[in-house]
């Protein structure tokens, strides 16, 4: 791969946030694993999926929670966290590590005129309650709270998702009556926390990062995370779920069939200074 390519540049700078944060849950004794696009890249690359320009991880909710309390404090000077408990104007639900050093513009800011720094990704994993009474109340309050957040976030929803007619309607009538200038981001965004938490993964047979692109999908048996097992991204070694192949297929199918040429897209980051 050319290291001269804007999209391997962004691909060298996540790796060095990668290491950093490695770095510190090593230390801790704080569980990861590398999960979406990243764990895909570690099965069928051994490394980044070629046209990916992103990171995911994840952290089970009491490994997260130490991490964002006091463990991200160990991270080198110009790594800060984004979260909306640590910084205010935060419009996303994950824990972000950000490197202050690299300014960075995305395609869905761009017509803000924004820019970010970039970032990778770690999600906490949460469970899902067991039994079908308990499964369908779980599923009613977390897409009530993921409208709520999405109201407050409307102008900047992702264009390339497909949504159902319903979810347009939602989100035109909230553009139409301008919610998110009505409604306070950062109250919601603490409910939808408060909500993942009131249900522990130790006591649900499966747990998943319930926030990602995938939803429901995205919950698996715990024994597939399990205590994971470290695998080849790069040059370097990783935490994966000790079944990785079984996770990918829950989530994807099957995910080791490239997709069509036309897919192969990267969401538009550019380094504007580093």
């Amino acid at each position: 791969m050319d290291n001269n390519s804007e999209l391997r540049r962004v691909q060298l700078k996540e790796m060095e946030i990668m290491d950093a944060f490695v770095k510190v849950c090593e230390e801790e004794g704080l569980k990861y694993f590398a999960v979406g696009g990243t764990l895909i890249g570690v099965i069928r690359h051994k490394g980044f999926i070629p046209w990916d320009d992103d990171m995911d991880f994840a952290m089970p909710r009491k490994d997260y929670d130490r991490f964002l309390e006091y463990a991200s404090r160990k991270l080198p000077e110009r790594f800060k966290i984004s979260h909306f408990t640590t910084e205010e104007g935060v419009y996303f639900y994950p824990l972000k590590i950000t490197d202050t050093s690299v300014k960075v513009t995305e395609q869905r800011l761009e017509g803000r005129g924004d820019s970010s720094c970039l970032s990778v990704d770690v999600f906490p994993i949460d469970g899902f309650p067991d039994g079908a009474p308990g499964r369908l109340i779980y599923k009613f309050r977390y897409y009530w709270r993921r409208m709520m957040i999405g109201f407050c976030n409307v102008d900047i929803l992702r264009q390339d998702v497909k949504r159902s007619l319903p979810e347009k309607m939602l989100i035109g009538f909230a553009r139409t009556f301008k919610l998110n200038k009505r409604m306070d981001l950062k109250k919601q965004l603490m409910k939808y926390d408060k909500f993942f938490k009131s249900t522990k993964d130790r006591d649900c047979r499966l747990i998943g990062d319930i926030s990602g692109r995938y939803g429901f999908r995205e919950f698996v048996d715990k024994e597939i995370f399990g205590e994971g097992i470290t695998m080849q991204f790069e040059d370097r070694m990783i935490r994966v779920p000790s079944h990785p192949e079984e996770y990918l297929t829950c989530i994807y199918g099957d995910f080791m069939t490239l997709p069509p040429e036309e897919k192969r897209q990267a969401s538009h980051i550019k380094i504007l200074e580093s």
